[in-house]
């Protein structure tokens, strides 16, 4: 027997006797020191098994924005801007996964600085990035982290897209896509993908004369993809 269900039953063992004391004059007391000894060992296990399923880290928002450097569309740069929650102890490594274009990727900055090339990998013709802090950030309390690269040639066609995919749980994620005034945007489309399974979702609304288009998801799943495409 696991030692969250011996608890359990303790706690009702405990819990039980202190309920019907509670209809015996004089022993008020003792039926609310019983209650409360009952509840807390029903609700130990409960909660230790809430904190030890928490992810290592929660974003409780990211802004990812698709810019073009130059008129030819040689030239692009991701930016994903991060509000980061930690729900554990000691953490100090967060990574992202995910970093792949058709073109060549190159330019990889944190908060705007290069990141070490040790904390690079390249698995499968996609990129992984660990970033290191030189401490554990405090239990809960929210920072910002801003993740960006460019891209060379990635974005060629007169139908192209963005994939996004969520590395950590995300409650929202705003995906914003800014177009040269050589190349306004003509049209979107959206689907949500799970393994073989691809459905529509809402198309990204086109803005600022087709210069721009923009999207939130609420709570993208980790595992899941979003693809954006756009005519222009």
């Amino acid at each position: 027997m696991t030692l969250d269900r011996i608890l359990a039953i303790l706690g009702i063992i405990l819990g039980l006797p202190g309920f019907l004391l509670l209809l015996v004059p004089g022993y008020r007391a003792e039926a609310i020191l019983s209650l409360g000894l009952g509840l807390t060992l029903i609700s130990a296990p409960i909660s230790i098994n809430w904190f030890l399923r928490k992810p290592p880290y929660t974003i409780t928002s990211a802004k990812v924005t698709l810019s073009f450097l130059d008129n030819a569309i040689r030239q692009a740069r991701l930016t994903k801007d991060y509000t980061i929650r930690p729900n554990q102890r000691y953490l100090t490594v967060l990574t992202f996964r995910n970093i792949a274009a058709d073109g060549s990727i190159h330019s990889l900055r944190w908060n705007g600085q290069p990141i070490d090339p040790g904390w690079i990998r390249e698995i499968l013709g996609e990129y992984e990035v660990t970033i290191h802090f030189p401490g554990p950030h405090q239990l809960w309390r929210e920072f910002s982290g801003s993740l960006s690269y460019e891209a060379t040639d990635a974005f060629s066609g007169r139908e192209e897209g963005l994939v996004y995919a969520p590395d950590h749980p995300t409650k929202t994620a705003t995906i914003t896509v800014e177009f040269p005034a050589s190349r306004p945007c003509r049209g979107t489309r959206a689907y949500r993908v799970e393994g073989a399974g691809q459905v529509p979702i809402s198309a990204p609304s086109v803005l600022a004369k087709g210069l721009r288009f923009e999207t939130t998801l609420k709570r993208p799943r980790p595992g899941t993809e979003y693809w954006f495409w756009w005519d222009w």
